[in-house]
């Protein structure tokens, strides 16, 4: 599980053991959604602020960012 904090950080979770496994700060933006790619499990998409982030769970670095001409981003849907 992954979950995104107001302080831009993104803290992955293990959940048959109930701890705390990783942390990355992809951003100084607060973090407003995260969806599991169903292309690749290893991979998360994050959005803050105006940033659209591709991060990579295993080894915990950012991928991919795009940067939108937005204010900030108010939703997140992915389809394939």
């Amino acid at each position: 599980m992954a979950n995104g904090c107001s302080d831009g950080t993104v803290r992955y979770w293990d959940l048959e053991k109930f701890k705390k496994i990783n942390i990355s700060k992809p951003d100084t933006s607060k973090i407003n959604h995260i969806l599991f790619s169903e292309l690749n499990a290893e991979h998360i998409i994050a959005t803050s602020g105006e940033n659209l982030r591709v991060m990579n769970i295993e080894n915990n670095i950012q991928l991919d960012c795009l940067s939108l001409p937005l204010k900030e981003i108010t939703d997140l849907k992915i389809s394939y």
